[in-house]
């Protein structure tokens, strides 16, 4: 998920999202949606995919693990549900999507608030321990 809050979102936000309608609330929901939507959907698969490599490579004391057949065993075995299903969606959804999808928002409007206290802080503190950085 962090692909989709760091990566994903702000991308797509910066060179799809029209220009004039571009403000904290429409980022704040435009986070949200890819992440609820996208992000959460290419997640469950892979660790679908992940948890039945594993199981894959495990099997008869180990073996190496053939992706191509990982998918087509549990294609076969449960069709798409072997990689996502409604209830997986609807459980990421509630667990992570709301945090990681507010995550753009919140580095661009909530932490530049306090920004000059804490740099200043830190200045401070810097001067106090005898300056900048020392070398190693």
């Amino acid at each position: 998920m962090a692909s989709s809050s760091f990566v994903v979102t702000p991308v797509l936000y910066q060179r799809l999202y029209p220009q004039e309608k571009k403000d904290a609330q429409s980022l704040f929901w435009f986070g949200l949606g890819v992440n609820i939507f996208a992000g959460n959907a290419i997640a469950i698969t892979q660790q679908a995919l992940w948890g039945r490599a594993l199981d894959y490579a495990a099997a008869g004391g180990g073996r190496p693990i053939s992706y191509a057949a990982v998918v087509r065993e549990g294609l076969a075995a449960e069709g798409s549900a072997a990689f996502i299903t409604p209830t997986k969606w609807v459980a990421r959804v509630l667990m992570n999507a709301p945090v990681q999808g507010t995550l753009p928002w919140f580095y661009n409007e909530v932490l530049p608030l306090g920004e000059g206290r804490v740099l200043g802080a830190a200045r401070q503190i810097s001067a106090a321990l005898g300056g900048g950085p020392r070398a190693v």
